[in-house]
C-alpha cells in the first residue's frame, strides 16, 4: 500500500561515512529535535526531514574524498517546508544547519554534494505507514482545536455579516483573545484524558470530567464554561443531580453536534481498528447525545478519520461527494447531520488543511463546531506537515494539546 502526496521540498544530497544508525537518525528527525539543536530563525519553517534514499557506495582509497573511508553512504534528505517561498531563500542556510545537526547526532563527517529545490511526489511505502499515520492522527486532534479557535469569533453569525476569516481573530461572539478555543476543544480534552487514564472510554469518568468543566471551568481556555450546547446541558445536569451514568436521551429532536465536535481522541487512539472505533465512538456519544442521528454521525466520522489516518483515499472520496453538492445545500446549523455534511463539503472542495478549515468556519452559524469537525478531517487527511506553523504556535495551550495527542497515540500502540 502506498500513500502519495505532493510537497515542495529541498533535497540535500549528502555523502556520509557508512554507519547503520544514520538511517534511523535521519528518519526520526522532527521539528522538535531541530528546535532542541537551538537553530534559530528557520526551524519553525521546517516541518519534517527524513531520508528520501540511501545507497551505500564502495570505492578505493584513491577514489574516496578525504573526509570518507573506503565505504560511505550517499543519502538524499528531504526537508519539508511550511511555506513554498521559504525554499529559495533559505535552502543553503538550512543545508548547513542540517549538516551540523547530523554531525552532532552521529559524530561523523558529512559533506553536502548538491542541493535541489523542487516539487516532489512523495510515495510512502508500507514500512513508513506508521510514522505518517502518527502525523495524521496528531493533526486530527490539533486540527479540531484550530478549527474551533478560528470559528469561535463568528459563532452564530451568518455569511455576509462578518469579514471573512483568514486567521485567528480576537473579540467576536465570546470576546476571546485570538487563538483561544471553546467547548469543542474543552470537551475533547476531557475525552482525551479519559481515554489516556482508562485505555477505553469510561462513561462514568468521562461525565465526571465533563461536569467539572461545566461547573468549575476545568479544561476551559478561560477558566470557566462559557459555551455549551443545550443537549449537553440536559445530560450534565442530570448527571450532576444523580451522580450515576445513564445513557443520554434518544429523542430525535436532541440531535445536536456536541458529541461529534469532540470525537477525534477516539480516532487518534484506535485509528487502526474499525471495530473499536465504532464501539468507543458510541460509548463517548451516549454520555450526552443518545439519538440515533448522533450515534450514526459519530460512527461515520470515526470511521472516516480512521481510514484517513491509515492512508486510505478519503479525500478523493470527499472530492467526488462534494462535486454533487451545491453550496446552497449546505446548512450551518448545530444539528449533527448538518455539521458533518458541512465539514465534509469544506474538506471536499479544498486542497489543503488551511483551505478546508477556512471554508468551514466561513460558513458561519455554528462556525466553531463546523471548523472543529472539518479540522479533524483535514488533519487526518493532510497531517501535521500541512498545518500552518503559525496556527500551532498561536493556538492557546498548544503544548498541552500536542502532549495529549502524543499520549493518545500511545494508547493504541502494541504494548
Amino acid at each position: 500500500m502506498q500513500c502519495v502526496y505532493k510537497q515542495h521540498v529541498c533535497v540535500v544530497n549528502l555523502q556520509i561515512e557508512c554507519v547503520s544508525l544514520l538511517i534511523n537518525h535521519i528518519t526520526t528527525m522532527t521539528l522538535t529535535k531541530f528546535n532542541q539543536a537551538h537553530h534559530s530563525g528557520i526551524q519553525r519553517q521546517i516541518i519534517h526531514a527524513y531520508a528520501l534514499s540511501i545507497a551505500e557506495k564502495k570505492g578505493s582509497a584513491a577514489d574516496a574524498p578525504p573526509h570518507t573511508k573506503f565505504s560511505h553512504t550517499v543519502a538524499s534528505v528531504c526537508i519539508i517546508f511550511q511555506h513554498r517561498q521559504m525554499l529559495k531563500n533559505v535552502s543553503p542556510c538550512v543545508a548547513g544547519k542540517l549538516v551540523f545537526f547530523f554531525k552532532m547526532l552521529t559524530q561523523k563527517c558529512i559533506h553536502v554534494t548538491t542541493i535541489e529545490v523542487k516539487p516532489l511526489i512523495i510515495k510512502i511505502d508500507r514500512e513508513n505507514i506508521v510514522t505518517d499515520s502518527k502525523s495524521r492522527a496528531l493533526a486530527s486532534f490539533i486540527g479540531l482545536a484550530i478549527g474551533d479557535a478560528l470559528g469561535a469569533p463568528i459563532e452564530f453569525l451568518n455569511p455576509g455579516s462578518f469579514a471573512p476569516i483568514v486567521d485567528y481573530t480576537a473579540g467576536g461572539t465570546w470576546n476571546l483573545p485570538a487563538g483561544y478555543w471553546t467547548d469543542d476543544t474543552s470537551m475533547a480534552i476531557c475525552l482525551a484524558e479519559n481515554i489516556i487514564a482508562n485505555r477505553r472510554v469510561d462513561p462514568q469518568d468521562l461525565l465526571e470530567r465533563f461536569s467539572r468543566w461545566y461547573q468549575f471551568g476545568e479544561n476551559s481556555s478561560t477558566g470557566e464554561c462559557f459555551d455549551i450546547g443545550n443537549t449537553t446541558v440536559l445530560a450534565l445536569r442530570r448527571f450532576v443531580n444523580s451522580g450515576v451514568y445513564l445513557p443520554a436521551s434518544n429523542r430525535p429532536e436532541l440531535s445536536g453536534n456536541g458529541s461529534l465536535m469532540r470525537l477525534s481522541p477516539v480516532a487518534v487512539a484506535w485509528w487502526s481498528d474499525p471495530t473499536r472505533l465504532r464501539s468507543e465512538s458510541r460509548a463517548q456519544t451516549l454520555t450526552t447525545h443518545g439519538s440515533q442521528e448522533c450515534i450514526d454521525t459519530c460512527e461515520e466520522l470515526a470511521l472516516m478519520l480512521g481510514a484517513a489516518i491509515r492512508g486510505q483515499p478519503v479525500h478523493e472520496q470527499l472530492i467526488e461527494w462534494s462535486d454533487h453538492m451545491r453550496r446552497q445545500d449546505i446548512s450551518n446549523s448545530g444539528r449533527a447531520s448538518d455539521t458533518l455534511r458541512a465539514a465534509k463539503w469544506a474538506v471536499g472542495v479544498s486542497r489543503s488543511f488551511r483551505q478546508a478549515v477556512l471554508a468551514a468556519v466561513n460558513l458561519g452559524g455554528d462556525s466553531d463546531t463546523i471548523g472543529a469537525v472539518a479540522g479533524q478531517l483535514a488533519g487526518a487527511i493532510w497531517g501535521m506537515e500541512d498545518i500552518p506553523a503559525e496556527w500551532i504556535e498561536k493556538l492557546y495551550n498548544s503544548d498541552r494539546l500536542l502532549a495529549l495527542a502524543e499520549q493518545l497515540w500511545l494508547v493504541g500502540q502494541p504494548a
